[in-house]
């Protein structure tokens, strides 16, 4: 591997049983496909490859699977034969947007190009797939806005039928960080790193819609500057957790599945004590299967 490769191969990175393993359904995956997005230069082209060896844990060097601009957030479809992936730009088509893309996956492992679609603002920064694998979530960082887009059966992705621009009061300016469904697909989340909210959306499948829940937000805290930036839930889908960037704590929250709200409940900090955290910021959460633990990462403090 490159050393300016594998710095850049930081963006997402996103696991697939290999087409053979997933063809032995009565056993596990003897081997996946790793995919990363990345942010593209001269060198660095789009979405890259690697085969992992559960067994021995051993990755192999990442290979070129597709060409795209600056793939930084990868989404697969519940089929597993899709892949989507954000365009972080600033200029879609000669439009002031990023781009959302959709790929077919092929049994070596490569992506084929299917087409894009606008995701609705500049500088998208996440995107989800639904349950269903027919919505597609993608939450732009630098436009402060929320997209809503159609997957056709050909698992091509439509234009936007809903885009909702978050406000936001000066000084303080959105940034839609994270996007997610609830486990049912019912409603739609977003993490709004700018004014420390986390908006809930009810999802109307037959207009295409994203309509403001009931409250249409939770704040974060305590206190503000939290950057919420990442979202996860539990296994048993009654809580969730929220990792926030600006302060370096972790939010647990209570997830009404009837409703689809969240309560904040407590918050503790991803940093041993008397850490100061002025200089580091947070990335990702996630939450382990068996209930027990949830693992969020510290940039800079790197841990």
């Amino acid at each position: 591997m490159k050393p300016h490769l594998a710095s850049l191969l930081t963006a997402a990175a996103m696991l697939l049983p290999s087409f053979a393993s997933a063809q032995q359904n009565s056993a596990p995956p003897d081997h996946y496909w790793v995919y990363f997005g990345t942010y593209t230069d001269t060198q660095v082209k789009g979405i890259y490859r690697s085969d992992f060896d559960p067994k021995g844990g051993k990755l192999s060097a990442p290979q070129l699977a597709g060409e795209s601009a600056s793939p930084s957030f990868l989404a697969v479809h519940p089929n597993g034969k899709l892949l989507y992936a954000i365009n972080e730009i600033s200029n879609f088509e000669g439009k002031k947007t990023g781009g959302v893309g959709a790929f077919a996956i092929q049994k070596d492992g490569k992506l084929t190009l299917l087409n894009q679609a606008a995701s609705g603002g500049v500088g998208p920064a996440h995107l989800a797939v639904d349950p269903t694998g027919k919505w597609l979530l993608v939450g732009n960082y630098g436009g402060g806005s929320t997209a809503l887009l159609p997957i056709g059966a050909d698992g091509k992705l439509g234009e936007a039928t809903s885009v909702v621009v978050h406000e936001a009061i000066k000084p303080q300016v959105s940034h839609a960080h994270w996007v997610g469904f609830s486990p049912d697909g019912k409603y739609g989340f977003v993490c709004d790193a700018g004014v420390d909210k986390i908006h809930q959306f009810k999802i109307d499948a037959a207009k295409g819609a994203l309509v403001p829940n009931d409250p249409p937000a939770v704040a974060i805290g305590p206190g503000k500057g939290t950057g919420p930036r990442h979202l996860a839930f539990s296994t048993d889908h009654t809580h969730a957790y929220v990792i926030n960037e600006t302060n370096l704590t972790m939010t647990a929250l209570k997830y009404d599945a009837a409703k689809g709200t969240f309560t904040a409940l407590d918050t503790v900090s991803t940093l041993p004590a008397g850490v100061e955290n002025n200089k580091y910021s947070t990335a990702e959460i996630v939450a382990h299967p068996n209930g027990k633990f949830v693992f969020g990462s510290n940039r800079t403090y790197d841990s």
